[in-house]
């Protein structure tokens, strides 16, 4: 039970590292042409059904923000694997940056708990990946 509980702190310390702050800005105006932005919203809006939301940014500015099938700036979805890839992009810009040790380091040397009676293998490497190493046991 004390693991579980370790493991859920040790979770909770790590994951604001990789979590980048959104907040939600009014399109900045870039010149595209009404025309254009109409027709790239129908486009993306009859191609891809499953689509909630399509925004692009530049130089920290909204530029295009358009929401499809009923979802809108409110809406929470379900992103599930894609903080995969974000998490190793930044992973590997703070390993540029040395901001984190090699990521092939034991996470718990790092945050140093006062007790390491869980998996104290655990690498900042895993946290790329479905499975950070943890053993699970499922509901029985």
């Amino acid at each position: 039970m004390k693991q579980r509980h370790l493991l859920r702190i040790a979770l909770l310390l790590i994951i604001p590292f990789f979590s980048v702050k959104s907040v939600a800005q009014k399109p900045k105006h870039y010149p595209l042409s009404k025309a254009f932005l109409e027709g790239f919203s129908k486009r993306l809006n009859d191609s891809i059904p499953s689509l909630g939301s399509f925004i692009i940014s530049k130089d920290q500015q909204i530029v295009y923000e358009q929401y499809f099938h009923g979802a809108d700036r409110n809406t929470v979805f379900s992103i599930k694997s894609v903080t995969k890839s974000i998490t190793s992009v930044l992973a590997g810009i703070a390993r540029d940056q040395h901001l984190l040790p090699d990521l092939s380091a034991p996470v718990l040397k790092q945050i140093q708990p006062k007790k390491r009676k869980i998996n104290s293998n655990l690498a900042f490497r895993f946290y790329q990946y479905s499975h950070p190493a943890i053993h699970w046991f499922p509901f029985r």
